[in-house]
C-alpha cells in the first residue's frame, strides 16, 4: 500500500472518529481482494472523491461521478494517482489538440474505411499502454 493510501486511511479513520464523515455523503473505494489492501478504506468523504474527479475528466474521461460511484467507485490505486495529480501519466493534461468521440462503424467521409480501421495515435495512450485515440484522414483524433 502506498503512502498517499496509508494518509488517506488515517485520514477517513480521523474523519469517521469525530463523527463529520459519517454525517456526509460517501464515495465507495473498489475492492480488489488483494491481501495488501486489506486495511484500505472501504469509502471516503465525497468531497474527496470530487476533489479526485477533477483530474479524472482532465484526463479526458467522461464518465459521472455518480456514475462511477454506481459501479462501485475508483480502486484505491486510482484514488492515489488522482488526488496526487499523478492519474495523467499515460493521458496529456491538456491535449494539444481536441478529439471526438465517434462508433467505430462510422464510414469516413475522404477514404470510405471505417473509423475502426484508421491508425492508433501513440500519443494517446490507455491505462494499459494502448493507444485509444484513432487519426482520421482529415486529421482530426476520435475517440472510439
Amino acid at each position: 500500500m502506498s503512502e498517499l493510501s496509508v494518509q488517506l486511511t488515517v485520514v477517513v479513520v480521523g474523519l469517521s472518529r469525530i463523527g463529520e464523515a459519517m454525517t456526509g455523503k460517501r464515495f465507495p473505494i473498489l475492492s480488489i481482494g488483494r491481501r495488501e489492501y486489506i486495511w484500505s478504506p472501504r469509502w471516503i468523504p465525497w468531497v474527496i472523491a470530487e476533489q479526485a474527479y477533477v483530474e479524472y475528466t482532465r484526463c479526458g474521461h467522461d464518465q459521472s461521478l455518480e456514475r462511477i460511484a454506481q459501479r462501485g467507485g475508483f480502486s484505491i490505486d486510482e484514488i492515489d494517482k488522482l488526488l496526487a495529480g499523478d492519474y495523467h501519466g499515460k493521458f496529456p493534461t491538456d491535449p494539444p489538440e481536441p478529439f471526438v468521440r465517434a462508433g467505430g462503424g462510422v464510414i469516413c467521409g475522404c477514404c470510405g474505411l471505417q473509423y475502426r480501421d484508421h491508425p492508433s495515435s501513440p500519443h494517446y495512450l490507455a491505462y494499459d499502454d494502448k493507444p485509444f485515440l484513432r487519426r482520421l484522414c482529415s486529421g482530426i483524433l476520435v475517440k472510439l
